[in-house]
């Protein structure tokens, strides 16, 4: 049980890191689109420590990749039509789901 503590501790620092490095609105797409970056990766590394969510990382590459640019485009070419947030939204659902085992 102490082990699932941890790994319920360590998720939920990842998340909140994650979550507060991707603004809810920001004036320059790069910056943004960095910060959505760097917190997708996070995110796509903390998914590989857990073998629950490796259904997730095959099901759907693309939003697991360990890829900082291919990332950074999505995010550019999506910027202001609201897919980044829903893609985030996805992402954070999926890594809740399989970290909690549900």
């Amino acid at each position: 049980m102490h082990n699932v503590s941890r790994q319920v501790l360590a998720l939920g620092v990842v998340l909140g890191v994650c979550t507060a490095a991707v603004p809810g609105r920001a004036e320059d797409p790069a910056e943004y689109c960095r910060s959505y970056a760097s917190a997708a990766i996070n995110a796509s590394r903390a998914a590989r420590t857990h073998d629950r969510c490796l259904r997730f990382i095959e099901e759907n590459p693309a939003r697991w990749a360990l890829n900082y640019g291919n990332h950074f485009r999505f995010c550019m070419g999506a910027f202001g039509s609201g897919a980044n947030q829903r893609e985030w939204d996805l992402r954070s659902g999926e890594l809740n789901r399989c970290v909690a085992g549900r």
